[in-house]
């Protein structure tokens, strides 16, 4: 995946876990962090696609299983950890995880 396609699925991240968004550009998500009261605290780039512990936090929130190639084949695969209703995979276990997140968001639309 090229840096413009990283921040797509970036971007598609943040708005599936509801984060607003702005300034996103060809090779940047940008996102605001909010208190609970809703006022913003501060903004910076959001890339679960290349921060290991972002995804693997995504991944327990989801209660995703991810598996290894040696298990898969050539890609990282997640599965829910529910059922297997739907499957994503990636060169890596981070955009394994992004996929899988805006596919279930997707599925719940």
């Amino acid at each position: 995946m090229d840096e413009k396609e990283l921040a797509e699925l970036d971007l598609a991240v943040a708005k599936a876990e509801g984060l607003d968004t702005f300034g996103v550009g060809d090779q940047l998500c940008a996102v605001f962090m909010r208190a609970p009261n809703g006022t913003a605290l501060k903004y910076g780039p959001y890339q679960p696609t290349r921060d290991p512990a972002e995804a693997m936090r995504l991944l327990e929130k989801y209660n995703f299983n991810l598996l290894s190639p040696m298990s898969t084949g050539e890609e990282w695969n997640v599965i829910d950890g529910q059922m297997v209703e739907y499957q994503s995979s990636g060169p890596n276990p981070a955009i394994a995880i992004c996929r899988a997140v805006v596919a279930l968001k997707q599925r719940q639309e």
